[in-house]
């Protein structure tokens, strides 16, 4: 099957690292597939192997966000990802694909379009994981941190809490943040901007907190990174995200200032379990075998859909 992803770059930022792995799942189960930019250029923020910008006749087209040529030789898909620019009712799509529940409601809500799949991300556990040689321990003291009495034995009135985020998400937030804690020498902070992957990575593993910044996120991914990572998340669940991101798995706050308390709390050893669950919680069900069998199933029915509207058959 010939089948082509179309991205409006203007309209994506990171989720389009998730459009790729999409390509690689279909590309591995023996499918002719391209990802075209609207505005011409190829991808260099990653390694990967799907084609870029080659002129196809897709009998499959996935549009991804912003992006809506369709094509009328083939089955077109939305593929909603964000929580904004819904479409004019269904725009001639034949499938509809979420990623988040609350997209599934979005979508329902502004333009009556009842999506045919919900399909959560999956991360690769085997590459986002702890430093192997402290999985589980507290990088301060050594010592295996989920058990109890560590915060004393660690004396946490004197530990340093190294703190990681992205500068570039809800940065007046972010200063208003730094501001009410000052110029503590309580914590150590690690902005991760501009990085390749191996280095996001590196900086998470070496990290104790994550703090998810973002409070509107069709499905944002950093912060389920920074978990399997060894992070304990902190922050806003963005919307998208609060399925998985609760009280039972992060630490969320509602304002700029409960984070310097939450930040204290986590300095001396609060919110371990929290840690441990959400980590739980992705290896059970935000894995790269659920999404790739997921988007298998979903190409499967465009397939059948090809067949009754072009070939006049079933396949």
């Amino acid at each position: 099957m010939d089948i082509e992803i179309v991205i409006n770059r203007k309209g994506i930022y990171g989720g389009v690292k998730r459009l790729y792995n999409i390509a690689s799942y279909l590309q591995h189960d023996g499918h002719n597939i391209v990802i075209n930019m609207d505005d011409g250029k190829k991808n260099s923020w990653f390694q990967h192997s799907i084609p870029e910008n080659i002129g196809i006749r897709p009998q499959i087209r996935i549009c991804a966000e912003t992006c809506r040529r369709l094509s009328p030789n083939a089955i077109n898909i939305l593929y909603q990802q964000a929580q904004f620019d819904a479409p004019e009712s269904d725009e001639g799509f034949d499938l509809v694909v979420s990623t988040t529940q609350y997209l599934t409601q979005f979508l329902l809500n502004n333009s009556d379009i009842i999506a045919n799949y919900q399909v959560p991300y999956g991360f690769d556990s085997s590459l986002f994981k702890p430093n192997s040689k402290n999985r589980g321990y507290c990088t301060h003291c050594g010592k295996d941190r989920t058990r109890v009495g560590h915060a004393q034995s660690c004396k946490a009135s004197q530990r340093l809490l190294t703190i990681a985020y992205m500068p570039r998400k809800n940065k007046e937030e972010l200063d208003l943040i730094l501001r009410l804690i000052g110029s503590s020498d309580r914590y150590v902070w690690k902005p991760i901007d501009g990085m390749a992957e191996t280095e996001v990575i590196s900086t998470l593993q070496a990290s104790d907190v994550f703090l998810a910044l973002s409070k509107e996120e069709g499905f944002g991914c950093p912060p389920f990174e920074a978990s399997l990572c060894g992070c304990l998340i902190i922050g806003y669940h963005g919307r998208g995200g609060k399925e998985w991101l609760t009280d039972k798995t992060c630490v969320l706050t509602k304002s700029p200032q409960e984070f310097p308390v939450r930040l204290e709390e986590a300095a001396k050893g609060e919110h371990e379990d929290k840690r441990a669950s959400l980590q739980t919680l992705i290896k059970n069900h935000l894995t790269v075998e659920k999404e790739c069998a997921a988007w298998l199933n979903v190409i499967q029915h465009a397939k059948q859909l090809y067949s009754w509207k072009f070939v006049g058959g079933n396949t």
